[in-house]
């Protein structure tokens, strides 16, 4: 079973773009550094390259949390694959809504990776 309007809230945030609604989660930015890095993406240019795809008209899927470590923290999880760097089936960014502030929703970015 699915959320529309969770999912909803997740789009609106990415669409805003406004500082504070789109963030990294600061357990995974050193990581995503050290991974990235080396092809050009850093946090801010993945931040940016997301808000773009969704603003224009890329789809975030939610799936239904499943992994033993999460899901008993959330319901949901969101994924987008951006057309970005290097990768040649682009990158897979992962996300969580953080807070469902009808007006002004946050999501954290949890991962990206290039898409297998």
């Amino acid at each position: 079973m699915s959320d529309p309007d969770e999912r909803a809230l997740v789009v609106k945030a990415i669409k805003s773009g406004l500082g504070g609604c789109v963030e990294w989660d600061p357990d995974v930015i050193d990581r995503i550094r050290r991974e990235l890095g080396p092809f050009g993406l850093t946090g801010a240019k993945i931040r940016s390259e997301l808000i773009a795809y969704v603003q224009g008209g890329g789809a975030i899927c939610q799936v239904k949390e499943s992994r033993h470590e999460w899901k008993d923290r959330r319901n949901y999880y969101y994924k987008a694959v951006v057309p970005a760097g290097p990768f040649k089936k682009g990158l897979f960014v992962e996300l969580v809504l953080a807070d469902s502030d009808p007006d002004f929703p946050e999501v954290l970015l949890v991962n990206a990776h290039e898409q297998k």
